[in-house]
């Protein structure tokens, strides 16, 4: 019997790109995020990765990135400090031609962190969605546009768990805070508590530890101002000493512990 006729090399990349597309298995959602970030599934890098790895091998295909802006960004999400790092990377895609064979694709990749690995999480994104935009890895839950608000009659509801934590933070807060958290809440016209999606809650709680960022940052500009209630300031802006008073004759009680 004669073995199948094998099919020559690509003569350039876009030929090269069509019969990886051609050759690519699907690749399923093994990944799934926590219930705190709402439990969806998603592709992981290294699932694409392991099944395009060898068909670039075989077709001649090398992707190459360049950094073209990074931008870092400091937040703070309960209370700590985080970081996105947006990097826009073009890659240039070369083919089996060479050097002069080539296309590119400029994608943009966030990361967030609270560590010094922003900008590695950021690179991984973009690579991920450079490969699955060029070789169209998606389906209808990846499209942002496939619903509309009158055929999601279920949208996916916020636990129970997530909300608890939200309210627990927001009756903590100072009142200050939890007055000018409600006033914005209903400034963005959120739905009911029983109609609030994941991504409500998640919203809502990172604005209030924006809130309470900023509150307890004046409250240590409060405390670090002017000296103390009592103590005289000499013409050099120093502090003069305090004047020896005399001691009590009886010992005055303290507040704490008086009935």
């Amino acid at each position: 019997m004669t073995p199948p006729k094998e099919e020559p090399r690509a003569s350039n990349v876009i030929e090269a790109l069509r019969r990886v597309m051609e050759e690519l298995p699907n690749i399923g959602k093994s990944g799934k995020a926590s219930e705190q970030q709402g439990g969806y599934g998603y592709r992981k890098i290294d699932d694409i990765t392991q099944a395009v790895q060898p068909l670039f091998a075989k077709h001649g295909i090398v992707f190459v990135p360049h950094v073209q802006t990074m931008e870092v960004r400091e937040l703070t999400v309960n209370n700590r400090p985080w970081t996105d790092t947006t990097l826009r990377v073009r890659y240039e895609i070369f083919g089996p031609g060479g050097p002069d064979d080539l296309i590119d694709v400029e994608v943009v990749g966030i990361g967030r962190d609270n560590s010094d690995k922003g900008a590695n999480k950021a690179m991984t994104q973009a690579f991920k969605y450079a490969l699955t935009q060029t070789f169209c890895i998606a389906d209808p839950a990846d499209d942002g546009d496939a619903g509309s608000p009158a055929a999601d009659e279920h949208p996916k509801r916020a636990s129970r768990a997530m909300i608890d934590r939200l309210t627990a933070a927001v009756n903590s807060a100072p009142e200050e805070v939890r007055e000018t958290f409600v006033e914005w809440k209903n400034e963005q016209g959120f739905p009911g508590v029983n109609e609030w999606t994941p991504a409500m809650v998640t919203a809502m709680t990172m604005e209030l530890a924006s809130f309470m960022a900023r509150h307890n940052e004046a409250a240590r500009e409060a405390e670090s101002g002017p000296s103390a209630v009592g103590e005289e300031q000499t013409p050099n802006g120093s502090t003069a000493p305090e004047t020896p008073t005399q001691e009590p004759q009886e010992a005055v009680p303290s507040a704490v512990g008086q009935e």
